[in-house]
């Protein structure tokens, strides 16, 4: 990926040589004014989000890596820190913002499926089933229920 200040890319790199790589395919120009701040490549897609005040996902189709597309966005509020793809649902950690949910089943018109209140500040997501794993800084690991809510706290002083 690269980012300036005004715009965006996301580059597809293969093999070139022996030692090698080579730029494939590329989708330039989206998120302007928007900082690239995590990529998670899942299936034929990769999830970008991007950070300043309303920080949209990406949804990039790469089934042809020559020509990757960029197909869909949805705008979440709050500063995204972390993405992770669980099955059709995308996961967005907002930094003080709390958990997002969207619905990525149709990738070209992704939309939020709700917004759950965590504490603190949220760097990075990993969701699973019903439960998300979310690194969030001093406050240690935060394991949340993603049907109710609940969130439990884990740091090396409260394991």
């Amino acid at each position: 990926t690269s980012s300036t200040p005004s715009s965006n890319s996301l580059y597809v790199f293969a093999p070139s040589g022996s030692d090698g790589l080579e730029i494939v395919g590329r989708v330039d120009d989206f998120g302007r004014n928007e900082r690239i701040q995590a990529v998670r490549y899942l299936e034929n897609y990769a999830y970008v989000v991007t950070f300043e005040r309303t920080d949209p996902v990406f949804a990039i189709n790469l089934e042809n890596l020559k020509n990757p597309v960029l197909e869909g966005r949805l705008r979440i509020p709050g500063h995204s820190y972390g993405v992770w793809k669980d099955g059709d649902r995308v996961c967005v950690s907002a930094f003080e913002g709390g958990l997002y949910l969207v619905d990525a089943k149709n990738p070209k018109k992704p939309r939020r499926e709700k917004r759950i209140p965590v504490e603190g500040q949220l760097w990075d997501v990993v969701c699973e089933g019903d439960v998300a794993y979310v690194a969030a800084g001093t406050e240690g690991l935060k394991v949340v229920n993603l049907q109710t809510g609940e969130t439990k706290r884990f740091t090396l002083e409260n394991p």
